[in-house]
């Protein structure tokens, strides 16, 4: 039994390494925007700072803090014509500005000219007086951002008619603006064509972060700098609450129906259910919560309909005992469950019955019934459980469902589960905890298929775990 628990633990390793890597190109796709939605959590008004220079001291802050400023992947392929220091351009607009330029033209001193010459103009705005140009913090301004567009020409034009700047200043921005134009003239070289191979070894993105999975300094919220797994943990409990409740109701609910079905096919009652149960089938679980919590939550439809609460998980208090906290919670969570298990019944049930008719038809149940079993018994101890395999496989696929189903059903009645927590990490960009959140749905999955072979065989001896 453990050599075979550790060898699909084994097997799933690289299935768990196949999704790691896809979250992390997922994660890696946009690293401005994640350096955005980190300062726009953390550092109120920062976009509207009219301190560039203090702008730019943040933004490399968060790109340091971020581990933006380290190349991807252990190995790079770029042109023969990117330079080595690229990496050290940790204002990420600036860098996509760079490459772009490189891009087309194929030059790289070039472009790095282009740079040291807003730089150069930044530095000349700070010997300025204010008092006599008081266009400097504009002009500041529409420099920085000559960083990551190179279409600020005009703007910079109407400030070389200003007297006040000075004739080095106003050479620069004349300097700058030729630059910008003759951007607009080249083409690219073929030499961009030549690849570049670089080997960064562990000082990579990639390493970091599956360095860091599991530590709670560097795996940290962009919203509130929280460790992950904190997040995580807290909303872990209340996901795992509800599904393995809804499968324990579904699974014993669905047994119970395929045993009564099977035993009344062909009567009145049975095809009342098989139709009750393909009308609920047809019904999405959103829009049922939905109806659920209109007519069961309020007194609107008649004071006597108002049977339970809104949404949430109820308040506990430190006088609460265990018993009266599990009273609580389950309280609320009916609804929930409910929405979650009806088409999993459905379905269990619908393939169970078509199992157990198709495995009704063999010899084995015609010897039971000859030596005067009754039917109930035959279709208890002998059919199901030769029909139950099938059943097992489909509630081991489903679990993985279950948590992915939750989502909806988290939100609509707002239960701070993984599913809702989910969502929220969607909504404002916060890639870590998705990433993570995405990679424990994975070891669910992978552990719910464990336990379905372990099942199999504590149902079946004749099955060898080790085969």
């Amino acid at each position: 039994m453990s050599d075979f628990i550790i060898k699909k633990l084994l097997w799933g390793i690289p299935t768990l390494l196949v999704i790691f890597l896809l979250c992390f190109l997922l994660l890696d796709h946009d690293p401005e925007k994640t350096v955005s939605t980190y300062m726009s959590n953390h550092y109120e008004g920062i976009k509207v700072l009219e301190n560039v220079e203090e702008y730019e001291r943040y933004y490399i802050q968060t790109v340091k803090k971020l581990g933006l400023d380290k190349p991807a992947f252990y190995i790079s392929i770029t042109s023969k014509e990117y330079p080595d220091t690229l990496n050290k351009i940790y204002f990420l607009p600036q860098k996509s500005l760079a490459i772009k330029l490189i891009n087309r033209t194929g030059n790289w001193p070039v472009v790095k000219q282009y740079f040291d010459t807003i730089d150069r103009g930044l530095n000349l705005c700070l010997h300025t007086d204010r008092n006599k140009f008081s266009g400097r913090e504009n002009l500041k301004q529409t420099l920085f951002t000559s960083k990551y567009d190179v279409s600020t020409s005009e703007e910079l034009l109407n400030y070389q008619k200003d007297s006040a700047i000075g004739i080095e200043l106003k050479n620069t921005l004349q300097s700058l603006m030729v630059q910008q134009k003759s951007f607009e003239k080249v083409s690219p070289k073929l030499s961009l064509l030549m690849p570049a191979i670089k080997w960064n070894g562990i000082d990579c993105r990639f390493h970091r972060l599956f360095a860091d999975y599991f530590s709670n300094k560097q795996n940290i919220s962009l919203i509130d700098s929280r460790p992950v797994w904190a997040k995580i943990k807290e909303s872990l409990k209340f996901t795992l609450s509800i599904n393995l409740l809804a499968i324990l109701i579904s699974t014993f609910i669905s047994i119970r129906l395929g045993l009564f079905l099977s035993l009344n096919q062909g009567r009145k009652v049975a095809d009342f259910i098989g139709s009750i149960m393909f009308v609920l089938y047809t019904m999405p679980a959103f829009w049922v919560g939905s109806l659920l919590l209109v007519f069961f939550t309020s007194s609107s439809y008649g004071s006597f309909l108002n049977l339970f609460p809104v949404g949430g998980v109820g308040d506990i208090s430190v006088s609460n005992n265990f018993f009266e906290i599990i009273a609580i919670r389950f309280y609320h969570f009916i609804l929930p469950i409910i929405c979650l298990s009806y088409p999993v019944i459905v379905f269990l049930t619908t393939h169970l019955r078509d199992s157990m008719m198709e495995v009704s038809k063999s010899q084995f149940r015609i010897t039971a019934l000859a030596k005067g079993l009754t039917p109930k018994v035959v279709l208890r101890n002998h059919v199901l459980k030769n029909a139950i395999f099938p059943f097992i496989t489909l509630l081991g696929n489903i679990i993985p469902s279950l948590f992915a189903g939750s989502v909806i059903i988290e939100v609509l009645f707002n239960i701070p589960g993984m599913g809702r927590l989910a969502y929220q990490s969607i909504i404002s960009r916060d890639w870590p905890v998705l990433f993570n959140i995405i990679l424990l749905t994975g070891s669910i999955t992978i552990i719910s298929q464990i336990l379905v072979d372990i099942i199999y065989s504590w149902l079946d001896p004749r099955i060898k775990l080790s085969k």
